[in-house]
């Protein structure tokens, strides 16, 4: 069982994310294969909090305490990918995390995971991530993510 504190992070994490229970389900058991988090070890509670990271979760920062004016961490997925915007030809920063949220909300996507997509990404479309791709590839990504369909 993980550290009190690694558990509490994954569930703030989970929390700041607006994560429904079976999309949290989903991304533990795609980076660990377990169901709860109170069944992962050290390492397994760290890689899920990295994977809440690679989807916007700033967990290093410490929480802002109530009434300080601290920015929401909404603002932090807001602002994913914003270092990418203007460039040109390439895809906008609002329109990588689109691609990002649909394959994270696929059905038929088993594995939710970055890397999972990253793979995704370079089988389909020889791109090494996210931040390859051109304002024409959009639509392409996003037809072919929403055509996968979940085998039983």
């Amino acid at each position: 069982m993980p550290s009190q504190a690694m558990l509490a992070k994954i569930h703030i994490a989970k929390k700041e994310l607006n994560l429904d229970d079976t999309e949290y389900r989903e991304l533990l058991f795609g980076e660990t294969e377990k169901t709860s988090a109170k069944d992962l070890t050290d390492a397994e509670a760290s890689k899920v909090i990295q994977a809440f990271e690679s989807l916007g979760w700033v967990g290093s920062a410490p929480p802002s305490p109530k009434g300080a004016g601290g920015a929401s961490s909404s603002s932090g997925l807001k602002n994913r990918f914003s270092n990418l915007d203007g460039r040109p030809g390439m895809a906008t920063a609002k329109q990588l995390r689109m691609i990002e949220a649909i394959w994270m909300k696929h059905p038929g996507i088993q594995i939710k995971t970055g890397e999972a997509l990253r793979r995704f990404l370079k089988n389909k479309f020889n791109l090494d991530g996210l931040r390859f791709i051109e304002r024409d590839q959009v639509g392409k990504i996003k037809t072919a993510i929403e055509s996968i369909r979940r085998y039983q």
